[in-house]
């Protein structure tokens, strides 16, 4: 587990300014394996797909190496841990896409795979630069056409938090991980992270929606 750090409001009302910036390149969220057939599965499995969308061994290598660059030993030994897991769950997935298996099992790899963006994000958070902030904007990007997330989602919105306060990506961070340890569904995490950004800034609303939405994802994959 990455490490936790204590929850600063002021340092997350800066970085909250630098989350609700706008503006971004669209990212498709890719299609569904034909078992998918009610609402509920589409919803979400597009939206482990979208997640799974930055879950790659190639984002994690720059993100340790950034963190090796910046001494950041908590965050390598984080990473390590999950290039590991990672590399293990792709070749399980190349191993299914060669052979005949039900989509069920397809399906349970692919949620397997998104589990591994919120530690890529809160490690993205942490470290900040050009990678951070690609990675960041792929989901927030790709979540914007999942039914249900995407009306309130709005292009770019997680853009420049690697790139903006260093102090207050941290405190995001953290705020993601305290969410996944205490176990809040996903509407308890965008309720609260919500309330939170209403109260530190005064941003419109379907901007403090849509910020919240992203993270509540991410927090709970």
């Amino acid at each position: 587990m990455i490490r936790s750090t204590v929850y600063k409001p002021v340092a997350v009302l800066l970085a909250t300014s630098v989350l609700l910036v706008g503006g971004a390149q669209l990212a498709s969220a890719g299609t569904l394996p034909p078992s998918a057939t009610t609402a509920s599965d589409v919803d979400e499995l597009a939206v482990d797909r979208a997640l799974g969308s930055v879950v790659t061994v190639e984002n994690v290598d720059g993100l340790l190496a950034a963190a090796r660059a910046n001494g950041d030993t908590e965050t390598v030994h984080a990473l390590d841990g999950v290039r590991a897991e990672l590399v293990t769950v792709l070749s399980e997935k190349s191993e299914l896409g060669g052979s005949s298996v039900a989509n069920q099992d397809i399906i349970d790899t692919i949620k397997r795979i998104a589990k591994f963006a919120q530690p890529i994000v809160v490690a993205a958070l942490r470290i900040g630069g050009p990678l951070a902030a690609q990675i960041l904007d792929t989901i927030g990007n790709a979540l914007r056409f999942i039914p249900g997330l995407g009306g309130v989602i709005s292009s770019g919105v997680l853009k420049t938090v690697a790139l903006g306060v260093r102090e207050g990506a941290e405190a995001l961070a953290a705020l993601i991980e305290s969410i996944k340890i205490e176990g809040l569904s996903q509407a308890e995490a965008r309720d609260a992270l919500a309330g939170q950004l209403r109260q530190l800034t005064d941003a419109p609303a379907d901007q403090v929606a849509a910020a919240a939405t992203v993270l509540a994802v991410v927090a709970t994959a």
